[in-house]
């Protein structure tokens, strides 16, 4: 059970991993701008060249775990209410696993929302033990991803992923 003190590290380190993810945006050629500082929730956590949005999720415990863990809902006074996956209005899920230091995982919202039959269990994590986790094993769900190597990055990467086109990584189409 995570106490104030872990979320309040676990949020200053995500956002510094967030505003790290806009830079290398950024030094691709595209505006990439993050919504931490607006003070309420906008649906998603960046936003590039206006247009396509990005849900950024720091598994700290994947390592660990050999999981991939994806927020679906969380219990507020005895209610359950639907949170993360289940309300976001991102256009990608973003990984990023601490023990890949140089790797994000891209897949479209849409496309994650479609693999829920790929989780192999739902557990209660997080805060205060209030949220609802679907868990994935990293080797089935880091296929569906594409994944961005920070050192290998270019502007077709990241235009790939902006691109209207509809392209296949494994079993995934973008």
């Amino acid at each position: 059970m995570a106490d104030g003190n872990t979320f309040k590290t676990d949020l200053e380190r995500s956002q510094t991993i967030e505003r790290r993810l806009c830079d290398i945006i950024t030094q691709t050629g595209y505006k990439a701008e993050t919504t931490q500082d607006k003070g309420n929730y906008s649906g998603y956590d960046i936003i590039i060249n206006n247009r396509k949005t990005i849900e950024l999720k720091v598994d700290y415990e994947s390592k660990r775990t050999g999981n991939i863990a994806v927020e679906v809902s969380k219990v507020i006074n005895d209610e359950e209410q639907k949170s993360g996956l289940s309300i976001t209005t991102a256009d990608y899920y973003v990984y990023h696993l601490p023990d890949e230091p140089n790797n994000f995982y891209f897949i479209l919202t849409k496309n994650l929302k479609a693999i829920k039959d790929k989780a192999f269990r739902m557990v209660r994590g997080g805060d205060n033990n209030a949220v609802w986790l679907r868990l994935y094993r990293k080797e089935v769900f880091l296929p569906y991803c594409m994944k961005i190597d920070v050192r290998k990055i270019k502007a077709i990467d990241i235009m790939k992923l902006m691109a209207p086109t509809v392209f296949r990584i494994g079993n995934l189409t973008l």
